[in-house]
């Protein structure tokens, strides 16, 4: 009896063990070979979980049960953030609090968020992972420092005839801290 599992089918947690019904158990091939394979299977795919310790046969039944607990996201915190919006960080993340953390999405979130242009990216680790309030808990923190997101640029030119022309250009990658962009573009000449 294969329990604690949501992401990935007890059919093919069963198929991963060398353990089967109406044998007579070998703790080795259990704890050495089984869980190893379970919990690799669980790595291969993303995502961080283990067999717990109550791992056994029930006395009563005679069946060996097999819980397995899938560490889950209780929080998803942004800091060094200063003018841009948590918000717009959370927006482009599919982990959310209560998904089983996944390390393939969050490396995938973690892109999307650099994508957008708005952070410089400082340390081979864009994020954090720390305990939660209870066991099977984490938190991720993802630390972000913000870019120079504004520009200023001025042109002046003269010619014989145009006489004086100008250009002045305003631009901005992350307005009101929301990562929109806005561009203000004025021209004059001398007609």
């Amino acid at each position: 009896s294969i329990t604690g599992n949501t992401v990935i089918p007890t059919e093919k947690l069963q198929t991963l063990l060398r353990t089967s019904v109406g044998t007579v158990l070998n703790t080795n091939t259990l704890l050495q070979q089984d869980v190893k394979a379970i919990e690799a299977y669980y790595e291969k795919e993303g995502y961080a979980a283990y067999v717990t310790e109550e791992i056994g046969i029930d006395p009563q039944t005679g069946v060996l049960k097999i819980p397995i607990m899938e560490i889950k996201i209780e929080d998803v915190k942004v800091t060094g953030n200063k003018k841009t919006k948590s918000e717009v960080v959370l927006r482009e993340m599919r982990q959310r609090p209560g998904d089983v953390y996944n390390m393939k999405t969050l490396y995938s979130d973690i892109q999307r968020i650099y994508d957008l242009n708005i952070f410089q990216l400082e340390g081979a680790v864009p994020y954090k992972t720390e305990p939660g309030s209870d066991v099977g808990k984490v938190n991720i923190v993802i630390p972000v420092k913000e870019k120079q997101t504004g520009a200023v640029t001025l042109g002046l030119g003269y010619s014989s005839r145009q006489k004086l022309v100008g250009q002045a250009k305003i631009s901005e990658d992350n307005f009101r801290g929301r990562a929109q962009r806005v561009n203000l573009l004025w021209e004059q000449s001398g007609y």
